[in-house]
């Protein structure tokens, strides 16, 4: 989530070269990610579910609906509404995410692996253990194989610690 800020503002620069109105959505929806962010670590997730809900319309309008910042802004709202227990809203956001990150950049790719985690705490969090464990264990090899098994990132942590928790 946090990590692809960059890219954004780099093609939030591209767009407004190409086309102001196109650059002016972006720079409203990473003002409006940020603004959501930060309500998000006041733990106001109810508060950040309509800035994230703008954020992928403008995301949508000016990017299209396949587009990998899209998928972001999709993860970011399905977590939002996966912190706020509305579980039926969360669920299809997070598989058009996924389904968006592997059609555009590959099933193996550490982004995708973000994403596989993502959807793998929200499995856990109703009760899917089995399921979560799947998402984790493919996000970990994703990111094993990304980074090589001997290489430790904080990403592992968390699916290692993630896997641990449901075995």
């Amino acid at each position: 989530m946090f990590l692809r800020l960059l890219p954004q503002i780099f093609l939030s620069f591209a767009l407004f070269v190409s086309s102001p109105v196109l650059a002016q959505g972006i720079s409203e929806a990473i003002k409006l990610d940020k603004q959501g962010f930060s309500l998000w670590s006041e733990g106001k997730f109810q508060e950040a579910v309509p800035l994230f809900k703008r954020s992928l319309a403008l995301c949508e309008k000016a990017l299209g609906p396949q587009h990998p910042d899209t998928a972001d802004s999709l993860n970011n709202l399905g977590s939002a509404y996966k912190n706020i227990g509305d579980y039926d809203k969360a669920l299809p956001l997070y598989e058009r995410a996924l389904a968006i990150w592997e059609k555009s950049i590959g099933p193996k790719h550490p982004f995708t692996a973000d994403i596989l985690n993502d959807l793998g705490f929200f499995y856990d969090s109703i009760g899917n253990q089995d399921k979560a464990l799947q998402l984790y264990e493919r996000a970990l090899a994703i990111r094993q194989q990304s980074s090589g098994p001997e290489h430790i990132k904080q990403h592992n942590y968390i699916t290692i610690w993630d896997l641990h928790i449901i075995i």
